[in-house]
């Protein structure tokens, strides 16, 4: 029995370590392969902090998270970071992936800044996408006549915490901040009908256009729970609430 013992506790020690140590060994060269193949596809300088897989907080679900993540401007547009944030984080059922699922529990952002910046002869910080050669559109024309898969995503609850904007639009005099914002959502997405709860602050926007301002240091509080019909994709507003600074609003009907 004493042997038994000893054996099964080997056991456990090696799947433990196993559990470990996997994520490990993979995850510098996934951060290496995601960091070239994305500065080959933009006319940017993506950065990566670090990026960490485990499956020890969510067994039997694999956690990932990726730090430090951001995407800055070149030549005119140099010193200005379109995007970047402190943490993203996710979690993925592992058993989904063997029948044709990604089935995500939780997506979040944490202390995000997003810059858009739009100059006066119209040219903007995120049109950033490399034009396509003639090879990759074959293979796009070629990819678009093979057969439907039944591969789906879904995702049940997602987040976005400090969340702050800065739209600075020069060819059309317009600008617009949004300053610490919080925003969470939850739903069953694999379902066809489902409610869509989402809660949402903002501690200050700001908005001018044409040397004109319209919302100065404006706060916001909100609750809207969306009846989803992804079928039809219809969108029916269940209940809401809207304040914005003192003013109370409500929104009724759908959208489709």
């Amino acid at each position: 029995m004493k042997k038994f013992l000893v054996v099964l506790g080997i056991l456990m020690l090696l799947i433990i370590a196993t559990i470990v140590v996997i994520p490990m060994m993979f995850q510098d060269e996934l951060k290496e392969m995601a960091l070239d193949e994305a500065n080959k596809t933009v006319n940017a300088k993506i950065e990566m902090a670090d990026f960490k897989l485990s499956l020890i907080p969510n067994f039997p679900n694999l956690t990932a998270e990726i730090s430090g993540v951001k995407v800055s401007g070149i030549n005119e547009f140099e010193g200005v970071a379109l995007f970047e944030t402190e943490l993203i984080t996710t979690t993925i059922d592992l058993m989904r992936l063997f029948d044709g699922h990604i089935e995500i529990g939780e997506l979040g952002m944490n202390n995000t800044k997003v810059h858009v910046l739009v100059l006066k002869n119209g040219k903007a910080n995120y049109d950033i996408a490399k034009e396509s050669t003639g090879t990759e559109e074959v293979e796009e024309e070629a990819s678009s006549g093979t057969e439907d898969t039944d591969f789906k995503m879904l995702l049940k609850r997602y987040f976005i915490t400090d969340f702050n904007l800065i739209y600075d639009d020069r060819e059309g005099d317009m600008f617009f901040e949004v300053k610490n914002m919080n925003h969470s959502g939850k739903g069953d997405f694999s379902l066809a009908q489902f409610i869509l709860e989402t809660e949402t602050t903002i501690e200050a926007m700001n908005f001018k256009m044409e040397g004109e301002s319209f919302l100065k240091k404006a706060s916001l509080n909100s609750e809207i729970n969306l009846a989803m019909d992804m079928d039809k994709m219809r969108f029916q507003f269940d209940t809401t609430f809207i304040q914005l600074n003192a003013l109370v609003l409500n929104m009724n009907g759908w959208l489709a």
